[in-house]
């Protein structure tokens, strides 16, 4: 296939260009555009490539998705991130030049993008939207010197500790959540509409299909504070959400309302196309392939 490469040369801990295009060739397709993340994106599609690879991590994916959208041209992907939830949410695994083979018997699915409005801006966003620990976590987190520099076996675990203590020093704020027409309003730690079940530092929140049209929304309060455990460990250090948080599953967000934000979420309505493995594929998953 004619392939249009959007690579993320930071992504990681760096696969080179030449690693990619070897990886592509060997695979049987033609590279006819290689556009680095911060280029001109729109060049992507001018290449009347069969296919869009994106080449990075959650966010290089989630540009890729938004300029894909509304296109013909199928989206693939190539984790090369530090969590890359994105990617394991589509049940994307295993070595680049598997991956790339897989494509060859792979299935098209719908990939759910989520739009929100507030304060006076509307942004697209594919893996969630939402206030409290995530924000005041990833805030934490780019705050720290060199953060972005670190190697992916440091970047997580710092990334880690950087939610535990925004955690520790968070406030409960008002919140009012509208779901299917539902309100609820509370003094929330956590509120966060989900369209993939992972975030940030791959942080495990609830069950979420990124092609279903709907949203899977967890919040939590001040009750819930001890319940939220971090957990160290030899190599590994990560968080536990307990399953007794409140989360509604395939639901349409009509509103989350924080103080002095009042400008409502929209269901999600666009959709660009993405490639997964079939082998991957179940039957859970298989409603939504297109």
């Amino acid at each position: 296939m004619k392939v249009a490469l959007f690579y993320n040369e930071a992504a990681g801990d760096g696969v080179t260009l030449g690693e990619l295009r070897a990886t592509l060739t060997s695979g049987g397709h033609q590279l006819v555009r290689i556009v680095d993340r911060h280029a001109d994106l729109g060049r992507l599609l001018d290449a009347e490539a069969e296919l869009v690879v994106a080449a990075g991590g959650d966010g290089t994916v989630s540009e890729a998705a938004r300029l894909v959208a509304g296109h013909e041209v199928p989206l693939a992907l190539l984790p090369i991130g530090t969590a890359n939830n994105i990617a394991l949410g589509l049940g994307i695994r295993g070595t680049l030049a598997d991956i790339v083979e897989s494509w060859a018997s792979a299935t098209r699915r719908p990939l759910d993008l989520g739009r929100v409005r507030g304060a006076g801006v509307e942004l697209r966003f594919l893996e969630a939207a939402g206030g409290g620990l995530i924000p005041a976590g990833i805030a934490a987190h780019e705050a720290q010197p060199g953060a972005e520099q670190a190697p992916v076996g440091q970047k997580l675990p710092e990334a880690i500790r950087a939610y535990r203590d925004a955690l520790g020093a968070l406030k409960p704020r008002r919140c009012t959540v509208t779901l299917d027409g539902t309100s609820m309003t509370d003094d929330f730690l956590l509120v966060e509409a989900l369209n993939t079940r992972a975030v940030g530092p791959h942080l495990e929140l609830a069950e979420a299909d990124p092609s279903d049209g709907r949203f899977s929304v967890v919040v939590a309060t001040e009750a819930d504070r001890g319940e939220i455990g971090f957990h160290p460990g030899p190599g590994r250090q990560f968080f536990v959400f307990p399953k007794s948080l409140k989360s509604f599953e395939g639901r349409f967000v009509v509103g989350i309302k924080y103080d002095l934000i009042s400008s409502p979420a929209l269901p999600k309505r666009e959709r660009a196309k993405a490639l997964r493995p079939a082998k991957k594929a179940n039957a859970e998953r298989q409603k939504a392939v297109s």
